[in-house]
């Protein structure tokens, strides 16, 4: 879905720059970014995805460990937070601008708070300890991917 999105993004960008005039170009350029840039958005995209599922698999084998679902509830609401900022970002790019700041640290923030909820989670279950183990390795690709948006873009 959050990939399909960036590519619908950046093909609705293409289409709005053959009408545009040379300093509107520019401006838009610099709002999209380069090969690298963009290929580091969508590896966020789909890594926030993939965490996303992560953490839905942690919400069910942890359904009967209460502090776990917990944990899993706030990595889901963290995550939720960088989707709505990936959203933002995705706006302010289709209407040529650059990303705000505000939306780069409502993601940041997102990220960050999953990150710290799946670190909390302890449990004799094993098979809450490895969806934890999954979901963390899951947000800590998008971390990485997100500070490659950063360094690129």
């Amino acid at each position: 879905m959050q990939f399909t999105l960036v590519l619908f993004a950046l093909a609705s960008i293409v289409a709005q720059f053959t009408a545009l005039a040379v300093p509107e170009k520019r401006q838009l350029l610099k709002a999209i970014g380069g090969i690298g840039c963009n290929v580091a958005r969508v590896k966020t995209v789909a890594g926030l995805a993939a965490a996303s599922a992560a953490v839905k698999k942690l919400t069910t084998a942890a359904a009967a460990d209460a502090t776990a679902a917990d944990a899993a509830s706030a990595a889901t609401t963290g995550l939720q937070g960088a989707k709505a900022g990936i959203a933002k970002i995705a706006g302010e790019l289709l209407s040529g601008k650059v990303a705000s700041a505000d939306a780069r640290t409502q993601t940041q923030d997102g990220l960050t708070a999953a990150k710290t909820a799946l670190a909390g989670i302890t449990s004799t279950d094993a098979a809450v300890t490895d969806a934890a183990t999954a979901a963390a390795a899951k947000v800590d690709k998008t971390i990485a991917a997100g500070q490659q948006v950063v360094d690129r873009c």
